[in-house]
């Protein structure tokens, strides 16, 4: 079955890719990078005339900044910062939380385009590239937040995450 771009959305589309991967091929789960392919050959036709990078790149951003504000506002937390209180720390509170995320933000976008722009590159430059980018997006998140740790774990895993998503994105539209 063909489906225009209109017809489907992304979740839709990765579905039916998946679908047609596995009834045609058995990968391996050390081998997700080949379902990956092939579920890229099947929805990247579908979405390039609905998205452009730059468009990929603040939805990034956007679900990134999503995430951050979600995680701090689920309360309640014992011991953590949520909404109704600052757990056991004493360096930051609710508000500390959502002044760090606005500052991160746009670093979860610039990390989406090192994976992207650096798609096929060795994964040792990669990560170099990355290191470099969390660094500077850790000082403006100490900045933002009086010289708390709000997110550094979450600059680390989220970035390599939203990496992940440009290089995938990358290798999907070369296909």
């Amino acid at each position: 079955i063909r489906h225009t771009a209109a017809q489907l959305d992304l979740q839709t589309a990765r579905r039916l890719a998946v679908r047609r991967c596995g009834a045609a091929v058995a990968h391996r789960i050390c081998n997700w990078h080949k379902t990956a392919a092939c579920a890229a050959r099947e929805v990247c036709p579908l979405l390039e005339p609905v998205f452009d990078e730059q468009t990929l790149t603040r939805a990034v951003a956007s679900c990134a900044l999503k995430a951050m504000l979600y995680e701090v506002s689920t309360t309640p937390k014992p011991g953590l910062v949520d909404r109704n209180n600052s757990g056991s720390h004493k360096d930051m509170d609710f508000f500390t939380f959502l002044d760090s995320a606005a500052a991160l933000a746009p670093w979860f976008g610039t990390m989406f385009r090192i994976g992207l722009d650096g798609a096929g590159a060795a994964a040792g430059a990669l990560f170099a590239r990355l290191r470099e980018a969390g660094l500077a997006a850790e000082q403006d998140m100490r900045a933002a937040s009086c010289g708390a740790n709000t997110h550094k774990g979450l600059i680390f895993s989220l970035g390599i995450l939203c990496a992940s998503l440009g290089a995938e994105y990358a290798a999907c539209r070369f296909l």
